[in-house]
């Protein structure tokens, strides 16, 4: 008998760890399902007209900075000259004028410090080109007429050169970009930056 009521014990317990196994197994997995939909959410639309990057679209910008929403604006050039004076090179790449927080976009390019201007990253390419190096930061090269800073390298996008628009010399913007909380709070964040900066995006 003895025998017989440790196996039933000892079955008990086992069916009992087994329950509480799966029980652990699907609450990590409910928590991975949570944290997935929480993550960061970046949205990209093109706006209805193009709009002037100015001292009052800058404003706007903060003021969105300061209900916690991160936006990025931008114009897309299909090439541009850009000019590493000290050794006489220049080429031509597809370049993009930004204003806001580059890291929406390039989170791996070493970022530009945001809210200011003067500063610019490479692609991997354009850097080998023009200096020979990917180790260039503080350097220089010149767009437009305009100096500005290398700042990072941008390895994702080979050919390419993106600097920080200045509200002093008002440049078109055609596009948006929100780094959302998560998807829920996406509508939300648009729906403000519209209001706020008096645009509309197309979806």
């Amino acid at each position: 008998m003895n025998g017989n009521n440790k196996k039933k014990r000892n079955k008990k317990i086992l069916i009992l760890s087994l329950i509480f196994g799966i029980l652990i197994v699907s609450g990590m997995i409910g928590i991975m399902i949570f944290q997935g939909n929480g993550r960061p959410q970046i949205t990209k639309w093109m706006i209805n007209e193009d709009i002037l990057y100015d001292k009052e679209v800058k404003q706007g910008m903060e003021r969105l900075l300061e209900d916690g929403i991160d936006v990025l604006f931008w114009k897309e050039n299909k090439s541009d000259m850009v000019i590493n004076v000290d050794y006489n090179r220049n080429i031509e790449v597809k370049t993009m004028g930004i204003a806001g927080d580059a890291s929406i976009l390039f989170p791996n390019s070493n970022g530009l410090p945001a809210g200011e201007t003067g500063y610019c990253i490479l692609g991997e390419d354009t850097a080998w080109r023009l200096f020979g190096s990917t180790r260039i930061i503080g350097r220089s090269v010149e767009i437009n007429g305009e100096t500005y800073q290398i700042a990072g390298i941008e390895y994702q996008e080979k050919e390419l050169c993106v600097y920080e628009l200045s509200p002093e010399r008002i440049q078109e913007i055609t596009y948006a970009a929100i780094r959302s909380k998560n998807r829920e709070q996406v509508e939300m964040d648009k729906r403000r930056m519209e209001s706020l900066m008096k645009i509309v995006v197309l979806e």
